[in-house]
C-alpha cells in the first residue's frame, strides 16, 4: 500500500500573525490512519503551539478502532516533562523542567479575593486566566506567581510551548508524587492557583509533601509552571 496524505488547513490572517488550524491525515503502509489536529499561531517563521492533539487508527476492511500511541510519565513532550497521564496514555499533563522562580509573591502588590476558583485536573488553566485578569490591573509591570508562568515560553525545534499556567491544588499534587521522575525541585513551598481566604493560598512543600495555607500572599514560595496536552 502506497503511503498518502490528505491536508486540510485554514488560516485567520492578521497584520502581524498568521492563526492556523490544519488537520493532516496519513495512510501508511502498516494499514494506518494518523491523524494531526493542531492549532497554531505562527509568528515570523515560529510556530507557537496553543493546542494540538495527535491520535492513530488502525483500520480493518474499512472500519477504523480507537488506538493510539501512549505517553508516559517521565517522558519528555510537549517542551517538558509528562508528570501524569490518563488510563489511555493519550492526555495528560506536562511540567516545565525547572522552576519558573525560587521565590515570587503570589498577589500582585494589593491584597484581594479572585475567586471562585475550583480545583481538580484542568482547573489550574481556568484559574490562571482568571488570576491574572484580576490581578495585573494592580500593577501592569508587576510579576507574581501566575504571571510567571503565563509568560513563560520554550522552544522544541522550531515549536514554541506557550500555554503554561500555575497548577491547581489537586495538580499540584500530582506534580509533587511524580518529583523525582520531574527533576528539579527544592525541598520549599510551591504556590497552587487555589486561595483559601483573601490573603491565603494553597502551598506545597516539595521536601515532605504536605499541603497548607500559605497565611500571605505576599510571602515568596517556588513556582513550576504546567500545561496540558
Amino acid at each position: 500500500m502506497q503511503k498518502e496524505s490528505r491536508q486540510l488547513t485554514y488560516a485567520v490572517f492578521h497584520p502581524q500573525y498568521l492563526i492556523t488550524f490544519g488537520i493532516e491525515i496519513k495512510f501508511s503502509a502498516m494499514n494506518t490512519i494518523q491523524f494531526l489536529v493542531c492549532l497554531c499561531l505562527s509568528f515570523a517563521g515560529v510556530i507557537t503551539v496553543k493546542g494540538s492533539d495527535y491520535f492513530t487508527h488502525p483500520t480493518h476492511k474499512g472500519k477504523i478502532h480507537s488506538h493510539s500511541a501512549r505517553h508516559f510519565i517521565g517522558e519528555r513532550f510537549g517542551g517538558g516533562i509528562v508528570f501524569y497521564v490518563d488510563e489511555k496514555g493519550q492526555h495528560g499533563l506536562i511540567a516545565a523542567s525547572t522552576d519558573q522562580n525560587p521565590g515570587i509573591p503570589w498577589y500582585n502588590g494589593l491584597t484581594r479575593l479572585v475567586g471562585p476558583l475550583s480545583d481538580g485536573l484542568g482547573a489550574g488553566a481556568i484559574n490562571t486566566e482568571l488570576i491574572i485578569k484580576k490581578l495585573l490591573p494592580d500593577d501592569k509591570n508587576g510579576y507574581f506567581a501566575a504571571k510567571s508562568c503565563t509568560d513563560y515560553t520554550v522552544t522544541v525545534g522550531k515549536t514554541t510551548y506557550a500555554d503554561w499556567y500555575l497548577p491547581s491544588k489537586f495538580e499540584l499534587d500530582l506534580l509533587y508524587h511524580q518529583k523525582a521522575k520531574v527533576g528539579g525541585f527544592t525541598n520549599s513551598n510551591y504556590w497552587s492557583c487555589n486561595e483559601y481566604q483573601s490573603n491565603s493560598v494553597w502551598t506545597q512543600n516539595f521536601g515532605n509533601g504536605l499541603q497548607h495555607i500559605s497565611n500571605s500572599e505576599a510571602y515568596a514560595n517556588a513556582v513550576r509552571a504546567v500545561r496540558s496536552f
